[in-house]
């Protein structure tokens, strides 16, 4: 493998294509993911992307990091995003994960040696079986599981009309570690486990 590598232009991989302006000033309340140089910034009613897509920094501290939307969304002027994949498989952003061994241990192989393990537990397939409430917590700097997941499982719960609640937290990772964030963490872990689990929901 090691030999096999070959270096090429970006562009000759994906064709890219700058994102599109869209000032705060006219954004409208919705759950369509907002992509700008360093992933999501906020949230729109409607989307200028059709997902999966992926999205490459190009300003300032962010050029070059790249993201996933497994939905719709709309890509910022800070942000390049792939509008021909070359018979790439976008999937492949999965990759963009530090872990590697669970996933291949698990699925019994990777994705081009046994693509059936992957498919069988994909858990895109079962979005539609979804009933309970969520509250979903993730970290800007999770390198284990990709901020972009925690953000899809949202806007998914929203659009199904599950209740449900993001706590995003831009500066911790796969653990929230800093004691104000750890004292916001507690506080809305337990109100939600208060709002679905105590007697209020009887009432």
């Amino acid at each position: 493998m090691a030999s096999e590598w070959k270096r090429m232009p970006l562009g000759d991989f994906v064709t890219l294509q700058r994102g599109l302006d869209l000032p705060e000033s006219i954004r409208q309340p919705g759950h369509v993911p907002i992509f700008g140089s360093f992933g999501i910034t906020g949230w729109h009613d409607h989307a200028k992307a059709r997902g999966p897509g992926v999205t490459v920094g190009r300003s300032g501290a962010s050029i070059g990091v790249v993201s996933y939307s497994p939905t719709d969304y709309w890509p910022l002027n800070t942000a390049l995003y792939v509008i021909d994949f070359h018979g790439n498989d976008e999937r492949f952003a999965y990759y963009a994960t530090e872990e590697l061994w669970f996933p291949e241990w698990e699925h019994g192989g990777t994705p081009w040696t046994n693509p059936e393990g992957y498919q069988k537990h994909n858990p895109v397939d079962l979005v539609g079986n979804w009933k309970t409430p969520m509250l979903i917590v993730h970290g800007g700097q999770d390198f284990r599981v990709v901020d972009t997941g925690g953000l899809a499982s949202f806007t998914a719960a929203q659009r199904l009309g599950i209740p449900s609640q993001l706590l995003y937290f831009p500066d911790e990772n796969h653990w929230v570690l800093k004691p104000h964030n750890s004292i916001q963490w507690h506080d809305t872990v337990l109100d939600w486990l208060d709002r679905w689990t105590g007697e209020t929901v009887a009432e």
